[in-house]
């Protein structure tokens, strides 16, 4: 009995050593530097390799801006939903691991090109805090045709979107020379909503608080003087409604989106007349109007200004 007794207890400090011996470490102990542009990448992967080695339960980014490239991320092919199946690109590759704590203490993590952030396979007690995720220009870029002929069509694009022409073809990049590959061209005519519609408007999902919008809110670059409205997306990523930024300021800190939505649920396909948008925005006295594809998914947004804008024109 005094045996068992004192195999318990050992088997027992063992465990509390281990839960002890448990450690935080530094990502820029592995070579990552902030607020420099250089990819950190490596130093994820080293840092990711070392801890499945060792009692790590906790990996630090001292506050700052992070960049992510996709070179030298790991590859694996993964099926993911709303997304094609394939080989991708993966930064955090978490896969077999058990209570660990990603802490970004208030970083910025920027991504660039086609690539995956995290990707969480058979783990456990994995948390991820106190960053934002970002991408450095979106996926689409736009443009206005300015004329048209028989040899082809003239293009503007604005600074928003970087590209290059090489051998004869239309090639995208970010400005640190990223580039983003296109698939599909999207013409809209003027006379339309998707005319009409830009695509900077703030989009979350319809669970989130209130708390949780409003933080994510402050670290994105936003044009305060202009929001009006927030745009909801269901679990799927199709619209599911929209909340009035006064709404969201008077409502309780742990109050879900979806409770806060409007009524009637409105919006319209990109190829409705300019006459049905002006017609909704008299009936409702709307300040934003959401324009979705043929998916139900939000592409863009009509404010009042560009209704006004458009009416000025015509």
């Amino acid at each position: 009995m005094r045996k068992n007794q004192r195999l318990y207890l050992f088997l027992f400090f063992l465990l509390c050593s281990g839960a002890l011996g448990a450690q935080s470490i530094n990502i820029e102990k592995f070579g990552a530097v902030k607020d420099g542009g250089q990819d950190a990448t490596p130093a994820v992967r080293k840092a990711l390799a070392y801890i499945r080695q060792h009692p790590v339960s906790r990996l630090i980014f001292p506050r700052g801006r992070y960049d992510f490239y996709p070179d030298l991320a790991t590859e694996k092919y993964i099926y993911t939903t709303n997304n094609d199946d394939g080989l991708k690109r993966i930064v955090f590759l978490l896969n077999g691991f058990t209570r660990l704590e990603i802490d970004g203490q208030g970083s910025d993590f920027f991504f660039h090109g086609y690539i995956n952030p995290f990707v969480i396979e058979r783990s456990k007690n994995i948390s991820l805090k106190n960053f934002s995720v970002d991408w450095e220009r979106t996926f689409h870029s736009e443009g206005k045709i300015l004329s048209v002929d028989k040899d082809g069509m003239e293009l503007q694009f604005s600074e928003k979107y970087p590209y290059k022409i090489e051998y004869g073809m239309l090639v995208f990049r970010d400005k640190k020379g990223v580039e983003y590959p296109y698939g599909n061209l999207l013409e809209f005519d003027p006379a339309t909503a998707g005319g009409m519609m830009n695509t900077d408007f703030a989009f979350v999902g319809e669970g989130s608080t209130r708390e949780e919008v409003l933080v994510w809110m402050r670290g994105q670059e936003l044009n305060f003087d202009q929001l009006d409205t927030i745009v909801l997306l269901d679990g799927s990523a199709q619209f599911s409604g929209t909340v009035p930024v006064a709404r969201l300021l008077l409502a309780a800190a742990d109050q879900r989106m979806t409770e806060l939505k409007m009524e009637p649920l409105l919006c319209v396909p990109a190829n409705a007349d300019d006459k049905e948008v002006f017609e909704l925005f008299d009936k409702y006295n709307l300040r934003m109007l959401t324009v979705i594809d043929k998916e139900n998914r939000p592409i863009g947004a009509i404010t009042v200004d560009d209704v006004v804008s458009k009416l000025l024109k015509d």
